[in-house]
């Protein structure tokens, strides 16, 4: 065995296998973001093509549409996303809360840790 893999104590096994579990838990981050992307991007351009039909289809069938009535439906639209838009913006804004919370607290937990240790480590 290395001399920098040799464990001397149980508390260095606990945390080689703790540090671990955290490594192998961050290694799904860049799997998530990316697999969340790509549906993401499908969603996007399933809404494109279907729309892009829907269009074409409506030109043939109804032709020009009187302005009053496409600004009226236009309205009617908004009010009825306006609500999910918002939600998606506070839902976001409640993420970025929580994640700000969370690192402030394992900050606030870990910083005394640091400075015990570190002062324990003086005193041995």
């Amino acid at each position: 065995m290395e001399e920098s893999n040799q464990t001397n104590t149980i508390s260095e096994v606990y945390e080689r296998n703790i540090k671990q579990i955290i490594k192998n838990g961050e290694s799904f981050l860049p799997l998530y973001i990316k697999g969340f992307s790509d549906i993401h991007r499908e969603y996007y351009n399933y809404v494109h093509h279907m729309f892009n039909m829907i269009k074409i289809n409506e030109v043939k069938l109804f032709g020009k549409i009187d302005q009053g009535v496409l600004k009226m439906h236009e309205m009617y639209i908004d009010t009825i996303f306006r609500p999910h838009m918002s939600h998606t913006d506070n839902s976001r804004e409640i993420m970025k809360n929580y994640l700000e919370v969370h690192h402030a607290i394992m900050m606030s937990l870990n910083n005394p840790f640091g400075v015990i240790s570190e002062n324990y480590q003086k005193q041995t």
